[in-house]
């Protein structure tokens, strides 16, 4: 029986029962993709789904602790690979970095006194 003929059907049951006239565009009684076929598996495919659902749980379980295991076994391999400063050469790094810092900001403020002093003579 074609999805027309069941509609029909279900329509002219529908009317009996209601007395009253129904239309299937506004009462929403039929999905133009799907007909009046029934979107919910039965009771035996839910419960298959659902134990296929609960292994693929576990599964995922265990291979997310799988990966974070591996990830931190390279990240232990990585690290044993770098080259790391000795002490004297990071003392040296630091003060470069402290001088240059100390110089700029001198310089901006200098600038900054220079601009401040220029911009009160011109708007006196």
């Amino acid at each position: 029986m074609n999805v027309n003929r069941r509609s029909e059907l279900i329509l002219s049951e529908a009317k009996d029962l209601i007395g009253a006239s129904v239309n299937w565009q506004t009462t929403g009684l039929q999905n133009q993709d799907w007909g009046f076929k029934s979107l919910r598996p039965c009771k035996k495919v839910r419960e298959e789904s659902c134990r296929l659902c609960i292994v693929r749980g576990r599964d995922f379980v265990v291979s997310i602790f799988k990966k974070t295991v591996n990830f931190l076994t390279e990240v232990k391999a990585e690290l044993g690979k770098v080259s790391w400063s000795t002490r004297q050469e990071l003392m040296g790094s630091t003060i470069v970095v402290i001088v240059i810092t100390a110089i700029m900001s001198l310089f901006i403020g200098m600038i900054d006194i220079c601009l401040s002093k220029l911009l009160s003579i011109l708007f006196k």
